[in-house]
């Protein structure tokens, strides 16, 4: 998520609808919050929450047959996309 967004209002949203969280850093995106502070905000909520070093990374962890949500960023979700079509991942 880029960090002029609200995060605590923007999971205010979602959170009961997900089971787990997974926070990534945004390739090349100076101006985007850090995985890990975004973990301490959150880590006492009721869901999972967890933080990785890359989106790859953390695509990689999720079980098979589980919706994936990608959300918080549209420049996260060109990053998927990028991967994606590289055959880096299959989801």
């Amino acid at each position: 998520m880029i960090n002029n967004k609200n995060p605590i209002k923007f999971l205010e949203i979602i959170e009961n609808h997900i089971e787990k969280i997974i926070f990534v850093p945004i390739d090349n995106q100076k101006n985007s919050f850090d995985p890990q502070e975004l973990y301490q905000l959150f880590k006492k909520k009721s869901f999972i929450s967890k933080s990785e070093n890359s989106l790859k990374n953390a695509i990689e962890k999720i079980p098979e047959k589980k919706p994936l949500f990608i959300t918080g960023s549209l420049y996260l979700m060109g990053e998927f996309l990028k991967l994606n079509s590289q055959n880096k991942i299959i989801y």
